[in-house]
């Protein structure tokens, strides 16, 4: 029930977005706990894996952004 629904690739440069992704709940009844949960932009290997933070959780019927890097205000 849980699907990747929006990618941005950010370019580099100070006039742009860095990259995100956005991930949906499509369950009607089932919260999803994402502790522990991590991503890799850069190797693809597990050796540099970051946790994702600020997000615990996924409620039925939410979608939420993961920034890859910058800080909340991007």
């Amino acid at each position: 029930d849980l699907k990747v629904t929006e990618i941005w690739a950010g370019v580099a440069g100070s006039d742009h977005t860095d990259d995100w992704f956005e991930l949906t709940n499509f369950s009607s009844t089932v919260s999803y706990n994402l502790s522990g949960w991590t991503v890799n932009d850069n190797t693809g290997g597990t050796s540099t894996d970051v946790v994702i933070s600020g997000i615990t959780s996924i409620a039925p019927g939410e979608s939420i952004i993961v920034l890859m890097e910058g800080t909340v205000a991007d």
